[in-house]
């Protein structure tokens, strides 16, 4: 009777590639798709499962660029292409990849069929670093929820930390858990699991998967088509050799006619890129000719402007001259009928006029300088209720200065307002003084902050307190667990927890490891006086007897090192209510903390942070994380402090309030009485003196001088621009016989360049100067461009010969 035939009944891809589901599978199953579907990546999964991936084989069946698929690339997703360093690119930066096959044993009659799922754990922390992969099997059908953290399904993908796994697998999942790929191979080939071959699998499995063509197709039509006995084949073997000859001479014309069709291309392109080349070689010289050309004629044109304005400005120098001699008669004129009053009259306008000018100038810094103050004085009254609010106290300066900016006197307002400068820096300082202590807090609850975080990744990870030896050998793939680890307080024991974390104390970090030797060499480079080590040799031979009612019976553990160690260390000690009880038992402990160890009686206080067990852990998680959300709290309120002072500085500055900027002409403000007391003087003076007709007299004179004066200055103009148009008219000169050889040269090499263009008329010549020309604004740039492509094109015409007459 044969043995009862085992079925895949599921694959388990999450966070595989791009699968997250679980694909039930029954009896025979077509897995279908276009390329680049996941085929493959299924099928590379049930190698991973089966043989490792040592010995996967991955992508033999897939083409392209999937071919090159690893386990990093299936885990992060690899986007088959590499970013500006080199560095190949994933579509997930970290992640934890669950890769399991479900397979079912025949049911009996009226039993549910017997399952196991076998498969691999594996976390990237980040695409550079190693995987940590762990090796499982469970004795019933997995489900989301047993590796995920909620009951949301697949679309919530929050794994449980590896430590919880293990121990849900073990707990809860009827199953095993190992760190070696080959314990796990070696499990599975049991026959009291699937009972195969581990050596054969490894061998046929990645074949089949394969889809490899045959390499020998003579060798299996002999082995599986014809018939036992070598056949007459003389006549067959004739006809296949005249017919591969014919196809050879066939072969042979194609292939001459191929290499005319290509030097018939060859030269083709070599005559027009020829023709192309000398016609962008000519229309480079064409641009040049037309740039020198258009040189010519501006700097011509500028000559002739030149010309036509030097004419206009010595026509207009003659006249100036004639009216400015018309203008010095006038005022002689003009002065003469004023008599002896002119001078003294006029010596009165003239100083009468700059008083006018100086008193409005006085008026508008006076007027400028009343608004300052006041903007000053509202900026430092608002900064000084501000202070107030504050709370701070050398306001009295500050407000001395404020009534004084005040004062109808401006140069007393004007002393006031230069007088802030000291408020602020005594106000400045008091508030850095109290900013310190401030800074000092806000600095104090960050760190420590810093360090909640801290803790709190360590929790996540499974450690109560930094556990560099356990790290250290966990990271080396050495299994080790920390004593605190594996214990659980019993729920009936809650009121003693607090006393067994005392108890236990040191041996709380205790580290479990498998390998002893391994363990002691890393204890001792390592040198943590906080890890104890246990020897699971010497646990076993401790033979502590377990007392009823002692501390041990209130713990449980599932490690066997760890139960010997809770043996020896809480077997012996009796718990009892009251300290008066102590004296009934050898060893013994009172709620309320007294222990008896003979000869001691010691009075020990209670842990107040409670670490054993996942139970442990998940309070002291929710202990940090509620420390977290106060120091939150309170770095708020401290900062709102901080930021209220630094705004009160921030303020001042903005403000400017540490100096006061007077208006140009502030302190002449003061000569303003006495400059209106002159100029009343002068105009009762003026109005003395002047009469209407002396007026008018004056106004006409006035007028005629100012007049005179522009005329005088409208000459020097003239002087200079007919000075300055010699020089010009030498240099345009100069630089018109150099434009003129430029242009005849250029025109010269356009005319040659002509010569050596064929099969293009001088229409078409035309449209493709004014096209070219018409790509850039710049004939420096049009020029190039053309130049280049001529030499482009002659490269391109040399190489076409090259390929023509090999």
């Amino acid at each position: 009777m044969s043995a009862p035939r085992i079925t895949l009944s599921r694959i388990l891809a999450v966070n595989w590639y791009g699968y997250r589901q679980f694909i039930d599978v029954a009896g025979l199953s077509l897995i279908t798709g276009a390329n680049g579907s996941g085929k493959s990546a299924l099928l590379d999964l049930i190698q991973f499962v089966m043989l490792g991936e040592q010995q996967s084989k991955f992508n033999k069946a897939a083409a392209g660029a999937g071919s090159g698929r690893s386990l990093r690339g299936y885990c992060l997703c690899d986007t088959n292409t590499t970013g500006r360093d080199g560095a190949e690119r994933y579509l997930r930066p970290s992640s934890v990849t669950l890769a399991a096959l479900e397979f079912t044993w025949p049911a009996k009659d009226g039993e549910e069929p017997r399952r196991e799922t076998w498969g691999a754990r594996i976390e990237y922390e980040s695409p550079t670093a190693k995987p940590s992969t762990i090796w499982f099997r469970t004795g019933r059908r997995l489900a989301w929820q047993d590796f995920l953290n909620s009951d949301a399904g697949p679309q919530a993908m929050q794994f449980l930390p590896e430590d919880e796994f293990r121990t849900r697998v073990k707990r809860e999942l009827d199953g095993d858990v190992w760190d070696r790929q080959q314990t796990y191979r070696d499990e599975m080939a049991l026959r009291s699991h699937l009972g195969f071959d581990a050596e054969q699998m490894a061998k046929t499995l990645p074949r089949a998967m394969a889809f490899e063509p045959e390499s020998n197709f003579e060798k299996f039509v002999r082995e599986f088509l014809l018939e036992p006995g070598m056949p007459d084949v003389k006549a067959v073997k004739a006809s296949v050799d005249a017919h591969r000859r014919a196809q050879e001479r066939l072969e042979k014309m194609y292939d001459q006619l191929e290499r005319l069709k290509r030097i018939s291309a060859h030269h083709q392109d070599w005559l027009t890129s020829k023709r192309e080349s000398a016609l962008y070689s000519h229309l480079s010289d064409a641009l040049k000719h037309e740039e020198a050309l258009e040189g010519l004629n501006r700097r011509r044109t500028e000559l002739e402007d030149k010309r036509a304005e030097h004419a206009e400005n010595l026509q207009a120098h003659e006249q100036a001259i004639r009216e400015r001699e018309r203008l010095e008669h006038a005022e002689e004129s003009a002065r003469a009928a004023l008599g002896d009053k002119a001078f003294k009259l006029e010596e009165i306008d003239r100083r009468r006029r700059e008083l006018e000018s100086e008193i409005e100038r006085l008026n508008a810094a006076s007027s400028s300088l009343h608004e300052r103050i006041r903007a000053h004085r509202r900026r430092w009254q608002d900064w000084t209720l501000h202070a107030s609010r504050l709370g701070l106290q050398n306001l009295d300066e500050a407000s001395a200065a404020i009534s004084g900016m005040q004062h109808k006197d401006e140069s007393r307002a004007l002393a006031a307002a230069r007088d802030t400068a000291r408020a602020y820096m005594r106000l400045k300082d008091e508030v850095n003084e109290q900013l310190q202590p401030v800074l000092a807090r806000l600095n104090e609850h960050e760190q420590r902050k810093a360090a909640l975080h801290k803790d709190l990744a360590q929790l996540r990870e499974g450690h109560a307190t930094p556990s560099p030896l356990l790290n250290a050998l966990q990271s080396r793939g050495q299994k080790a667990v920390a004593l605190g680890r594996v214990v659980e307080v019993k729920a009936s024991a809650e009121k003693w927890w607090p006393l067994i974390e005392t108890v236990l104390a040191i041996h709380r970090r205790a580290v479990l490891p498998e390998d002893f030797r391994a363990a002691w060499d890393q204890a001792q480079q390592t040198q943590n006086p906080h890890e104890p080590l246990i020897h699971p040799d010497e646990a076993a031979q401790t033979t502590t007897k377990v007392l009823k009612g002692s501390l041990r019976e209130m713990v449980e553990t599932k490690h066997d090192v760890a139960s010997q160690v809770l043996d020896h260390l809480l077997g012996g000690i009796v718990a009892v209510n009251k300290a008066a009880q102590l004296d009934k038992h050898e060893r013994a402990i009172s709620l309320d903390g007294w222990l008896k160890d003979p000869p001691r009686r010691v009075k020990l206080t209670p842990e107040k942070e409670l670490t054993l067990g996942e139970e442990g852990l998940r309070r002291l998680r929710d202990l940090r994380e509620n420390e977290l959300r106060e120091t939150d709290a309170v770095i708020e309120e401290v900062r709102s402090d901080c930021d209220d002072l630094r705004a009160f500085l921030n303020r001042g500055a903005e403000g400017h309030l540490d100096r006061f900027t007077a208006p140009e002409g502030a302190d002449e403000v003061q000569r303003l009485p006495k400059l209106r007391e002159e100029f009343r003087e002068l105009q009762a003076t003026w109005d003395l003196l002047a009469t209407p007709d002396h007026v008018k007299a004056m106004e006409n004179l006035r007028v005629q001088k100012a007049t005179l004066k522009g005329i005088h200055e409208r000459i020097g103009g003239l002087k200079s621009a007919i000075t300055a148009f010699t020089l010009e008219q030498s240099r345009l000169e100069e630089a018109i016989h150099e434009d003129v050889f430029q242009e005849e040269q250029t025109r010269i090499g356009r005319q040659a360049s002509r010569m050596l263009v064929h099969g293009f008329s001088d229409v078409e010549i035309t449209a493709r100067i004014t096209a070219e020309r018409q790509k850039s604004t710049s004939w420096r740039k049009s020029i190039e461009m053309a130049a280049a492509l001529a030499i482009q094109l002659d490269t391109r015409a040399q190489e076409a010969r090259r390929l023509r007459d090999p």
